[in-house]
């Protein structure tokens, strides 16, 4: 008699659920880096993609350098139960990695880090450029 019960509880539940970012089409994210800089990106059925963010770093050289970053390529990061990492290695930046966690409500967070050489607005080196600990970042669509 239970099993019935808890058959048509499930069956419920999945149809309150709010529909998967893939049924849809993808959603688009905005929010926030814990350094007050915004992040963006897009969730489709074939992963994270389109990712654009600002990071603040520390360089070698004294300096404290801002260096905003785009996704080049077409191809998605895969997400997979409810997570994804994804590497951004641009010209004149220090490669950065993207972590994130989808939650519920089509929520996300997570880190970035950001280490490698890094070139200035007039092409000057500028040394090793890091961030000083992982930038936390919150998005929603």
């Amino acid at each position: 008699m239970r099993r019935p019960i808890a058959i048509a509880a499930a069956l419920a539940a999945l149809a309150a659920a709010p529909a998967a970012p893939a049924a849809s089409g993808g959603l688009s994210y905005q929010g926030w880096t814990s350094q007050g800089e915004q992040i963006g990106f897009r969730v489709t059925k074939q992963g994270a993609s389109r990712m654009r963010f600002t990071v603040i770093t520390k360089c070698s050289n004294g300096d404290t350098v801002s260096f905003a970053l785009k996704a080049l390529d077409t191809r998605a990061d895969p997400v997979r139960r409810g997570r994804f990492t994804a590497v951004l290695d641009s010209a004149g930046a220090p490669k950065a990695t993207v972590k994130g966690k989808l939650g519920p409500y089509f929520t996300g967070r997570g880190t970035i880090t950001a280490s490698g050489k890094g070139r200035g607005p007039n092409g000057e080196h500028l040394g090793t450029c890091r961030t000083e600990r992982p930038v936390r970042w919150t998005a929603g669509p």
